[in-house]
């Protein structure tokens, strides 16, 4: 999938639309806590589960198209509800982050850099 769901989410906090694999310093910064210069997968997904309450604004604890359909493709979205019910679980989301984090990882030495 070439813009995933999680990443799209927190780039559409930063204000950017590229992918994982080509995000902007600043970005890979942000998620950087440990200023290794370097994204690991708890680092990315501890960061993007932030995203998960905010982008839920009917609080109703799953997100619907219509609570992301600003920064995410049908097609992306459908994609992360793998149980079709239209919508994203916290579980799904959770998910969704290994699977975004495995595809950014283009060498596959288990870091963002």
């Amino acid at each position: 999938m070439k813009m995933m769901l999680l990443t799209a989410g927190f780039l559409a906090c930063a204000g950017t639309a590229t992918l994982a694999q080509t995000m902007p310093g600043s970005a890979l910064e942000y998620l950087d806590v440990d200023d290794s210069f370097q994204v690991s997968q708890d680092e990315f997904s501890s960061q993007m589960r932030q995203f998960y309450a905010p982008m839920d604004t009917d609080g109703n604890g799953q997100l619907e198209f219509g609570e992301v359909e600003g920064f995410v493709s049908r097609e992306i979205f459908d994609a992360a509800d793998t149980n079709r019910n239209g919508r994203i679980s916290a579980k799904e989301y959770q998910a969704q982050m290994v699977r975004d984090f495995q595809d950014a990882d283009v060498d596959g030495d288990g870091v963002l850099d």
